[in-house]
């Protein structure tokens, strides 16, 4: 059984957590999703599943798979690159620590612009 993190943003964790991702997203009205995971959750086939849930529910999405271990600023640059070329209305977070920190980082850029060091402690973002 899957459970449902608030923190305001949704985070769906534990078995079948995949399988819930339309729900989820249509819970917020979204429609076209950016899967920003790592090249291993690639491999593993866990970001096509989602891709195959997704699309089963007329869902359109497209994977940024270069995300790394302690980001980048480079590495979130290519990520908001990504975003902002893809007319996304939401990021789904796949995979670790570096995935959820990198798909967070992109989203605030890609929305709200700027550069990385304009986001450090002690600045809040909503």
């Amino acid at each position: 059984m899957s459970s449902q993190i608030i923190l305001p943003r949704i985070m769906q964790v534990g078995y079948g957590a995949s399988l819930e991702v339309p729900n989820v997203l249509a819970s917020l009205n979204c429609n076209r999703a950016l899967i920003v995971t790592d090249k291993m959750m690639v491999k593993l086939g866990y970001a096509n599943t989602i891709q195959t849930v997704l699309q089963q529910h007329d869902i359109a999405c497209d994977v940024f798979d270069d995300t790394v271990p302690e980001p980048t600023v480079a590495s979130i640059q290519a990520g908001v690159a990504k975003a902002k070329n893809g007319d996304y209305d939401c990021i789904i977070a796949l995979g670790g620590g570096s995935p959820i920190d990198s798909a967070k980082a992109i989203a605030i850029l890609a929305k709200h612009g700027g550069v990385m060091q304009d986001y450090r402690f002690p600045r809040m973002v909503t």
